[in-house]
């Protein structure tokens, strides 16, 4: 989970805020029933990154495209993966099962 809260608060850190000034950056971290929930919300710009389609890792770094790498690692690490957009915040919810599947707590 470390992982990939480091990549998604990286990302509402560089590029929610082209105007600057000041944020808030919520993150809520639940364990219950085997698994940790994690919720970021945020106040920039409206960001799905559902909608991002997935980077060809078959070609070499240099063909590759720069940007999308640490949001593909993210959707491939948690067992699940949410987005919506409430009133003027994004809201990311990511689930890892613990001791399951992806072992990325």
């Amino acid at each position: 989970m470390s992982v990939i809260l480091d990549d998604v608060l990286r990302n509402v850190i560089s590029h929610a805020y082209p105007e600057g000034g000041r944020h808030d950056i919520e993150v809520r971290i639940e364990c219950r029933d085997g698994r940790v929930i994690t919720t970021v919300t945020d106040d920039g710009i409206t960001f799905n990154p559902l909608l991002r389609p997935a980077p060809d890792t078959s070609l070499s770094l240099e063909d590759r495209q720069v940007g999308g790498l640490g949001i593909h690692v993210v959707r491939q690490m948690a067992d699940e993966i949410s987005y919506r957009r409430r009133g003027d915040k994004n809201e990311l919810t990511l689930t890892v099962l613990i001791g399951q599947s992806s072992g990325a707590v």
